[in-house]
């Protein structure tokens, strides 16, 4: 059984996160996630990516610390090893291991097999903008 969550009560403008994120940095890239698929409608796993112009390492313990903070409902990830940086479930990753493929793949899968987990992701994701929306405020005083 799905969990009903009214579809606005979760969406995700990318403009938040790339404000939050250009606080640390020069961004050269972004992808945010989109909570709702209106085309399969059907809700998604989130997936955040970014890259910087000139990526600071000291930034990798700061976002690790947002990730271990905010969320409240599933086990998270931050990845720095490759050129872009991503906040996923960690379960994607768990998927992408098992099944192969990327964090896009990984994230269509989860999708078909468990909604309910889907609306979770999506839920904390809102509360990990949060933290970075506040983290790029205190920043700027």
């Amino acid at each position: 059984m799905v969990t009903e969550f009214p579809r606005r009560k979760i969406e995700f403008d990318g403009r938040r996160f790339g404000a939050a994120l250009a606080a640390f940095g020069e961004l050269k890239w972004i992808r945010a996630p989109v909570a709702f698929n209106a085309v399969f409608e059907r809700w998604q796993a989130p997936i955040l990516g970014w890259r910087y112009e000139n990526p600071e390492s000291k930034l990798k313990k700061f976002f690790r610390g947002i990730v271990e903070d905010c969320p409240e409902s599933v086990d998270w990830c931050f990845e720095a090893s490759f050129r872009n940086w991503f906040i996923v479930p960690c379960r994607l990753i768990e998927v992408m291991d098992r099944e192969g493929g990327n964090f896009v793949d990984s994230a269509v899968s989860v999708a078909q097999e468990d909604q309910d987990f889907c609306i979770q992701a999506n839920t904390d994701m809102e509360l990990i903008l949060q933290g970075l929306e506040k983290a790029a405020r205190e920043k700027g005083e």
